[in-house]
């Protein structure tokens, strides 16, 4: 009896052993999988050739630290950072993601539509980068009810519809131009300026052209009305007819009216010009070339003020796609270095927000002095958008420092890529068919 009593005391530890694997693992891998698990590999299948940046997209666990481009926190993705990765297919399952707070996929061939997005699917939401995928065009409508999101840039693409299921009142960087959208935008979006909704030609209201309700809903009134008079009476038939010809008469006196005012007015500001830039070029005003400069050329107005801004406070010089970069978050951000090479060296930086961008230190041997050549050349290069070259997105130059900020690419360096075993711990070559394609494309980019 007490043997039989030392068993049966013995026996809910035995039991409690037995479950132990059952039970989670860092609160959320458990014996059914990671909860993010399904959806990354769902965007994983939709790529059969498998972009480089995803063969590491492998084990049952994609908060381990070696899913590349994927960030966690507390257990669950938190970000994926696959700007310029060659991803096609649909981007809708990273989308699932119910604890994501940053989607930055810009750049790639992406496709399809977005499905609807509100606080319930996306409760966490805050930065939604999407430009750039226009080869085979993210399409349908912005149906974004999520009031937490901060960033959203979508230009370049084929979104199409209206704006009137687009209800984010937090953003603060926005972009929808170069896309199908139609009608008026709403009054909540009319603060930014018109170059976020360029290049979507039915799109109407501030800051764009105002709309023209009043006018068609004329014409269509007027039509089944004169069509009904004149099946009525003769007479009303011949009176519009007098009237249809007194109002060619009014438009055509119009025309030659506004066209009049247009050349008038015209003469008067090349005029002012002239009188202006004789003025400037006076020996008696000895005013300096650079003010000379400043008059009719917006641009290097701009372009000073930037300088400015870099000298006195060591802020950034941002271009398309970098506004959201601050020099004090890439100070504090955790860096990781690349590579060094003969003009400097080349780090990898994560800022606070989870944005993951290239940060290229210039050697002071090799570019001496402050040059305003050097400031020149530098914004020529970032205007340049082109899928074979990488977007430099803000430069500083201050204080002999000379920082240039670029789109970070996951898949490594081209000269890793080309050596026998690949680089990077990979254990196959390129085939000659990639390197030719990566060759014309390099073409492409210079050309």
């Amino acid at each position: 009896m007490p043997h039989l009593h030392h068993c049966l005391s013995v026996f809910p530890f035995l039991i409690l052993l037995f479950h132990l694997p059952t039970w989670p693992v860092h609160g959320q891998v458990t014996n059914g999988g990671h909860q993010d698990l399904p959806f990354l590999l769902s965007f994983k299948s939709s790529n059969p050739n498998n972009a480089t940046a995803l063969e590491t997209w492998v084990g049952p666990n994609p908060c381990s630290g070696s899913w590349l481009g994927v960030r966690c926190s507390r257990g669950r993705v938190a970000g994926v950072f696959l700007d310029d990765a060659a991803l096609v297919g649909s981007v809708a399952p990273l989308l699932a993601l119910t604890q994501i707070r940053v989607l930055a996929v810009r750049n790639n061939t992406l496709s399809g539509p977005l499905p609807p997005l509100n606080n319930s699917t996306s409760p966490r939401l805050r930065h939604l980068l999407l430009s750039h995928n226009n080869r085979t065009n993210l399409t349908g409508s912005l149906n974004l009810s999520l009031p937490s999101l901060v960033t959203l840039r979508a230009e370049h693409n084929s979104f199409s519809g209206g704006l009137q299921d687009l209800r984010v009142p937090m953003v603060r960087r926005f972009n929808v131009s170069r896309n199908k959208l139609v009608g008026e935008i709403s009054s909540s979006l009319s603060r930014f300026p018109s170059s976020s909704f360029g290049g979507n030609l039915d799109l109407c209201g501030k800051p764009l052209p105002r709309c023209v309700h009043a006018y068609n809903n004329a014409v269509q009134d007027t039509t089944p009305n004169a069509t009904t008079s004149v099946a009525q009476s003769p007479s009303t038939a011949e009176t519009n007819t007098r009237f249809g010809k007194l109002g060619m008469a009014a438009l055509v006196a119009t025309g030659i009216g506004n066209t009049v005012l247009i050349t008038v007015s015209l003469a008067i500001s090349v005029a002012t010009f002239i009188y202006i830039r004789r003025k400037l070029r006076s020996p008696k005003e000895d005013a300096p070339k650079s003010s000379a400069a400043l008059v009719g050329f917006e641009e290097d107005d701009k372009i000073r003020n930037g300088e400015d801004k870099c000298q006195k406070s060591g802020a950034l010089v941002c271009f398309e796609g970098g506004e959201e970069l601050r020099l004090e978050s890439l100070l504090k951000a955790s860096a990781e270095v690349l590579g060094k090479g003969v003009s400097g060296s080349t780090y990898k930086a994560v800022l606070e927000d989870g944005i993951v961008a290239a940060v290229k230190r210039l050697s002071a041997l090799q570019f001496p002095g402050r040059s305003k050549a050097f400031d020149r050349h530098m914004r020529l290069v970032g205007r340049l958008r082109h899928r074979h070259v990488v977007s430099l997105r803000g430069y500083c130059n201050s204080n002999g420092e000379r920082l240039l900020v670029y789109d970070y690419l996951p898949n490594g360096s081209l000269q890793s890529l080309l050596q026998i075993n690949g680089g990077g711990g990979r254990t196959r070559s390129l085939d000659w068919g990639t390197r030719k394609s990566i060759l014309f494309g390099a073409a492409q980019g210079l050309n």
